[in-house]
């Protein structure tokens, strides 16, 4: 279980960017003072390759690496953090899934998931009202050379209606000013503001606005060592090993 609280304001506006520079300041929701569960799960294997996994589930932890994934030790930055192409996934929704690990250093999860779930969304009984998200990935371990590797794939595909990418260009600003990205921290009030200062005519839309009733993504991802040095101490009968 794990919960989150914002308070103040973000730095978003002044950075200028589409990609939050601060992905801890998109919990529970940009500018919004308050808390939320972000995380309530249970987790159980049913033997030694192969588990469940079901409750509410807090994506920004689910895509961990050797050098980015966990924005409180590591980077900062959303795109250090999350697969950028997988924006449409929510922060944290109700769902469940299975994780297997068929062989050592491969592990497999897919996850079925609520598309418009949020950390401050509690009621179960709203969930899946729109559809459903699916997201599922594989994380391989290699070691070549005696070098640690890592080599990531995954996707995403829902039944979610949204606007479509291919339509008159008005519904594409009306798209990014009204459609929700969880992980882009809600672009649409500063976009919003730059189109009715230089491109006004965009806010009005000349056509009916087309939409899709699925969504997919994909991406790929790795890290590896090209070199390392490892030390060795003992202290108090403890072995420690420390990586450069």
């Amino acid at each position: 279980m794990s919960a989150d609280s914002g308070f103040g304001h973000n730095v978003f506006k002044d950075s200028g960017t589409i990609v939050p520079v601060n992905t801890a300041a998109i919990v529970p929701f940009p500018d919004e003072q308050t808390t939320a569960l972000t995380n309530a799960t249970f987790m159980q294997f049913l033997s030694t390759k192969f588990g469940l996994m079901v409750g509410k589930v807090y994506m920004l932890d689910g895509f961990q690496g050797e050098f980015r994934g966990n924005y409180r030790t590591q980077f900062m930055n959303l795109g250090l953090v999350f697969p950028t192409a997988m924006d449409l996934v929510p922060i944290s929704a109700f769902g469940g899934g299975i994780i297997a690990i068929p062989w050592e250093n491969v592990l497999l999860s897919a996850l079925l998931l609520d598309p418009s779930g949020t950390p401050t969304n509690n009621d179960i009984s709203e969930a899946f009202q729109d559809g459903f998200t699916v997201v599922a990935g594989g994380k391989v371990t290699t070691k070549p050379f005696g070098l640690v590797g890592h080599q990531q794939v995954g996707g995403m595909w829902s039944d979610k209606t949204r606007l479509a990418l291919s339509q008159d260009p008005s519904n594409i600003s009306r798209m990014l000013l009204e459609s929700k990205f969880p992980l882009l921290g809600d672009p649409g009030p500063l976009l919003h503001r730059f189109l009715e200062r230089f491109f006004p005519q965009l806010l009005t839309p000349v056509q009916p606005p087309r939409t899709e009733n699925s969504t997919w993504a994909v991406f790929y991802g790795f890290d590896q060592y090209l070199a390392e040095d490892v030390e060795t101490a003992v202290v108090g009968g403890i072995r420690l090993y420390v990586r450069f």
